[in-house]
């Protein structure tokens, strides 16, 4: 899937010339350059992608920052992607799957679609598509960066107890369960827990069975 040209055509991204010195360190970005970042009613500052998915001419031109809250000084993420417009929205996802209390995912601050002039849109793409953007507030570390076999172990077990949560309680599948997509995530005792994140190519069981959506089942293993 070719994404669109104008991909970077976005107001919601504006270039600071001044900001807290507090700022600088959180994002660990003396020699970056930092933008302010406007998601609904919340301002995040943030400065380079930590994800190159974005150097690939295919795919969804995910960028993944780790953002500050412009207020709390709160750390999180920021994923700025182009969503195929048929897959159910991220932060509605996020949102279901917390009302049913499925354990060992993010929080969620915010989520939706970016409002766009026409020449940034996604018409013009094989697939249509809408600019989304999503503020999950777990930061973690990925999967292969795991301290022991142990951890790895109970990590990846967290992340099956999160997807059968989904399925069982929310009735939500997953559908790319990879490495890629697990972290580790450490509580302030120092607990290692695995979280299940992106959540952004789901079906939703109700949705299915009422013909609104074509379903490829894969074993991931």
């Amino acid at each position: 899937m070719l994404f669109p040209l104008c991909v970077w055509i976005d107001e919601t991204f504006e270039a600071q010339s001044t900001v807290p010195f507090e700022i600088w360190n959180l994002l660990n970005a003396h020699s970056q350059p930092i933008w302010k970042v406007c998601i609904g009613n919340h301002f995040f500052y943030v400065s380079k992608p930590f994800t190159r998915n974005h150097h690939y001419p295919v795919g969804c031109d995910m960028h993944c920052f780790v953002a500050v809250d412009c207020e709390t000084l709160q750390k999180c993420v920021l994923k700025d992607v182009w969503r195929v417009i048929s897959y159910h929205p991220e932060g509605e996802v996020y949102t279901r799957l917390h009302q049913h209390s499925v354990v060992n995912i993010p929080g969620i601050i915010a989520g939706g679609n970016v409002d766009s002039n026409d020449d940034a849109d996604g018409s013009h793409s094989a697939v249509p598509l809408a600019w989304a953007q999503t503020l999950p507030y777990h930061l973690g570390e990925p999967i292969s960066d795991f301290c022991s076999t142990w951890e790895l172990t109970k990590c990846i077990l967290d992340a099956i107890k999160a997807h059968c949560n989904a399925f069982s309680k929310a009735e939500v599948e997953h559908h790319d369960i990879s490495p890629g997509n697990i972290i580790i995530v450490q509580s302030k005792d120092g607990t290692a827990t695995g979280n299940l994140i992106d959540w952004n190519s789901p079906s939703i069981r109700r949705m299915r069975e009422s013909g609104h959506m074509n379903i490829w089942y894969v074993l991931v293993c």
